[in-house]
């Protein structure tokens, strides 16, 4: 196989990691919305199981997965609700206070001030997919 004929499996790579990294871009931009600010406290973590091959040894491949329940004043109402961030750790004590951005038009949305997932990740595969995506679109244009 030259390398012509193998256009077709960069152009699928490039576009599947474009798209999925595109997604988890748009995955980061919820917090766009919460432009309130307020102090609340962490009561308590909404906790969830992700399953994932890398940790099949220890706890038969499950990992969990916490997003900090806080209630915090919004307004006129006083809130308790689950953050739209999740993480792999607990990354506050329960009781401890916490500046949260909420969603005005929706008081249950909201963020910790610092809370940013991964995105330096996020940065990478998307240069990576577009570079994929380039390269197999430039072999089946025979401009390289």
């Amino acid at each position: 196989m030259d390398f012509y004929e193998a256009k077709a499996p960069l152009i699928m790579a490039g576009v599947f990691i474009f798209v999925a990294i595109i997604a988890q871009l748009i995955y980061l931009n919820r917090r766009k919305s919460c432009t309130e600010q307020s102090v609340g406290v962490v009561t308590g973590y909404d906790m969830k199981v992700s399953y994932s091959d890398e940790n099949i040894e220890e706890r038969s491949g499950m990992t969990y997965i916490y997003s900090p329940i806080c209630r915090y004043e919004a307004g006129m109402n006083t809130v308790t609700s689950i953050g739209i961030y999740r993480f792999r750790r607990r990354k506050y004590n329960d009781g401890q206070s916490v500046t949260v951005f909420y969603d005005p038009n929706n008081e249950k949305k909201f963020y910790i001030k610092g809370e940013v997932p991964v995105s330096l990740f996020a940065f990478v595969m998307l240069v990576i997919g577009a570079g994929l995506l380039t390269v197999g679109i430039a072999a089946g244009l025979h401009l390289i």
